[in-house]
């Protein structure tokens, strides 16, 4: 296997501010990533049409990876943060006019020179995955 992964769908609806009179000025998705795993990890969000083809993805140069948490002794010490942001050029902007919802895809990275000989795994570890966007428009009166 390449990594262990999880899928979750997120609601997109930019309709209303597609078909009104009004033009997006400037749009950026931001993420809080956090790992608690002793191994890497890694994200991306993909823009899906009503026929679920995909539009568009967050990272267009792959995923988004984040490093594994700080181990000491076999134990995580903390996790690590990573926070990543991407602008939307006015292209891209247009391309989500037919999106309707957003996968996020994320998952942690086998490693074989970890195991449970030398690093313990314990069920609350973690990878999490926090979204925002901010859409900044202005509406003809």
């Amino acid at each position: 296997f390449g990594y262990v992964y999880f899928r979750d769908t997120l609601p997109l609806n930019l309709t209303e501010v597609f078909q009104r009179d009004s033009t997006i000025q400037f749009m950026e998705f931001k993420l809080n990533l956090r790992n608690q795993f002793p191994v890497d990890g890694k994200a991306q969000l993909y823009f899906i049409d009503p026929d679920g083809v995909k539009i568009d993805s967050l990272n267009q140069d792959g995923y988004i990876n984040i490093s594994s948490a700080n181990v000491k002794n076999g134990k995580v010490l903390n996790e690590v943060y990573k926070n990543y942001s991407v602008k939307f050029n006015p292209t891209r902007i247009d391309n989500l006019e037919s999106a309707d919802r957003i996968i996020i895809e994320a998952g942690i990275l086998p490693d074989e020179s970890i195991s449970t000989d030398n690093v313990q795994y314990f069920s609350n570890y973690y990878l999490k995955i926090q979204v925002a966007v901010r859409v900044d428009f202005k509406i003809s009166l």
